[in-house]
C-alpha cells in the first residue's frame, strides 16, 4: 500500500447483497447504475486461468520479500499462472510512475501496476490503464463483499477525484491514515498528560518546553511530502489545495499560520531541522524522539526494534478542527497487457477476503475493509490506539494528486525545507510557491 517510508527511501461488488451498501452508494453503483453498465462484449471468466502475469511494484526487492504471503496465496488459486513480480525502486511514487512507463515504452511488457492515490490521475492521464467497468458489471457477484466492506470513503473519493465521473480504472484497496505515535515513556518520565485524542496545538506546545533536550526532540516535523505537511494546514482549517484539486490554497491565512506553527517548532528546537539523517525509528525506540506521524508503515519496524508496547497512537492534534491526510492503493489493469483476464484476476484477487486477511496479518500496511481491519489489525499491529488508523478517515483529506502532483510535491518540498530550516517570515515564499503550483495546475 501508500508505504510513505518506503516512497522517500527505498532505491506506504456489485451484487445484490451489496446493493445497499453505503459503499456501493459512494461508487455510484446504484441499482440504476449497475443497471448502466454493461460487459462491453466481454465473454465469461475463464474457468481455468494460464499464462504470464507481471506485476510491478514500487520498492527494492524486500517490498516484494514482505508481500509473499500475498502473491503465494494468488499462486495458489491460480496454479497455472507464472507470476512474475518486479520490484521498481525510485526515490518518488512519481519516479516509480515514470520508469514504469518509459520501461513499457521499451516493450517492457506489465499486466498490473501499483499504484498509490499519488500516481493514479498519472496513469489515467497517460492513457497506460484499463477501464474496470465491464469487468466490475460482469463480476458482480465475485466482487460483492468487497463492495459491502470497503471504506465507503475511498469508493467515493475514487470515483469523485480519481476518475472524476467517468470510468472506473482502480478497485480501493489498503491505505494509511497519518496518525500521531506517541511515546509514552517520554511524557510519563516528563510529568506530562499522555495525549488523547482532541488535543491541541497549545498542549504540543506545553509538551515541548518538558520534553525537549538537547539531543532529545518532542516531535519530528517532516517536510517531505505533502501527506506529512498537509495535516498541520487540515487541523487548522486551512487545505493545500481546493477541493477538486483544480486551484492552490497554500497563501491562504490559515495555510500561512499553519506553516507558521509547524516552522515554530523546528526554531524552538522541539522537532530537528530538515536535513542529515534522522529515523523515527531508531530515535522512538532510543526515547530520544516523543512522536512521529505514520500510518501502519512502520509498525513493522517498531515491532522489531522492541518499542510497540510504549507506543499509543492518537489522532493528530488539532488547533481550529480536526483532520489529516490519508492515501490507498490500487492495482490497475494495463491497457496493453495481453492476458487482460489473468491481470483482472489479480486485480480482484488482492480486494478478496484472502487476501485482504493477509494484507492485514502483515501488518505494513492497513486493510481498506472494515471488518477484516477490526479482526486482524489489532493482533498484527499490537500498539494502543491502534483504532485511530481507521477512525482518521472519517475526518481525513486525500493527499492532493492532480495530473501534475509530482512537480507540485517537489516544489512543496523545496519551500517547506526552507522554511523550516529559518525563523523568517513564511508568507512571502509561500505566495510564491502558490503562485507557481497554480501555473502547475492551469498546465495541466
Amino acid at each position: 500500500m501508500l508505504d510513505r517510508r518506503r516512497f522517500l527511501k527505498t532505491a506506504g461488488a456489485v451484487g445484490a447483497a451489496a446493493i445497499a451498501s453505503p459503499a456501493l452508494d459512494a461508487l455510484g453503483a446504484t441499482n440504476e447504475h449497475l443497471a448502466s453498465l454493461t460487459t462491453g462484449g466481454l465473454g465469461p471468466a475463464p474457468k481455468q486461468l494460464t499464462g504470464k502475469l507481471t506485476v510491478a511494484f514500487f520498492g527494492a526487492s524486500d517490498i516484494v520479500k514482505a508481500w509473499t504471503p500475498i502473491f503465494n496465496g494468488f499462486r495458489q488459486l491460480h496454479p497455472k499462472v507464472d507470476l512474475t513480480l518486479v520490484p521498481i525502486p525510485g526515490a518518488t511514487w512519481s519516479d516509480y510512475a515514470d520508469s514504469a512507463i518509459l520501461q513499457m515504452a521499451g516493450g517492457r511488457q506489465f499486466d498490473v501496476l501499483e499504484a498509490a492515490v499519488n500516481i493514479q490521475r498519472l496513469f489515467i492521464s497517460k492513457n497506460v490503464i484499463q477501464p474496470l467497468d465491464a469487468y466490475i458489471a460482469r463480476d458482480k457477484a465475485e466482487l460483492a463483499s468487497y463492495f459491502a466492506d470497503e471504506n465507503p470513503q475511498f469508493l467515493h473519493w475514487n470515483k469523485t477525484l480519481i476518475s472524476k465521473g467517468g470510468p472506473t480504472y482502480y478497485l480501493p484497496g489498503d491505505y494509511n491514515a497519518y496518525c500521531a505515535w506517541v511515546n509514552t515513556k517520554m511524557f510519563q518520565d516528563a510529568g506530562v498528560p499522555v495525549p488523547s485524542n482532541g488535543w491541541t496545538w497549545k498542549d504540543l506546545m506545553a509538551a515541548g518546553a518538558k520534553i525537549s533536550a538537547p539531543g532529545k526532540y518532542l516531535i519530528h516535523v517532516d517536510p517531505n511530502d505533502m501527506f506529512f505537511i498537509q495535516p498541520w494546514t487540515l487541523t487548522n482549517g486551512g487545505t493545500l489545495l481546493n477541493a477538486d484539486w483544480s486551484r492552490s490554497t497554500m497563501a491562504t491565512p490559515r495555510t500561512i499560520e499553519a506553516v507558521k506553527f509547524a516552522q515554530s517548532l523546528c526554531a524552538k528546537g522541539y522537532s530537528p531541522k530538515p536535513g542529515g539523517a534522522f529515523d523515527d525509528t531508531t530515535e522512538f525506540a532510543s526515547d530520544n524522539l516523543a512522536i512521529f506521524g505514520c500510518g501502519m508503515w512502520l509498525n513493522p519496524s517498531i515491532k522489531a526494534a522492541g518499542a510497540a508496547s510504549k507506543v499509543k497512537i492518537v489522532q493528530w492534534p488539532r488547533n481550529r478542527t480536526s483532520g489529516t491526510s490519508v492515501g490507498w492503493n490500487a492495482y490497475p489493469v494495463v491497457k496493453s497487457s495481453k492476458n487482460k483476464e489473468v491481470a483482472w484476476a489479480f486485480t480482484k484477487y488482492l480486494a478478496s477476503n484472502k487476501a485482504v486477511t493477509n494484507i492485514a496479518q502483515t501488518g505494513q500496511s492497513t486493510p481498506g475493509r472494515k471488518k477484516l481491519f477490526y479482526k486482524y489489525a489489532p493482533t498484527a499491529a499490537p500498539e494502543k490506539g491502534i483504532e485511530n488508523l481507521w477512525t482518521a478517515v472519517a475526518s481525513a483529506t486525500p493527499v492532493p494528486s492532480p495530473d501534475a502532483a509530482d512537480a507540485i510535491n517537489a516544489l512543496m518540498i523545496k519551500t517547506m525545507t526552507q522554511i523550516y530550516s529559518s525563523t523568517d517570515d513564511p508568507t512571502p515564499l509561500l505566495q510564491s510557491l502558490d503562485k507557481q503550483v497554480n501555473a502547475l495546475l492551469k498546465k495541466g
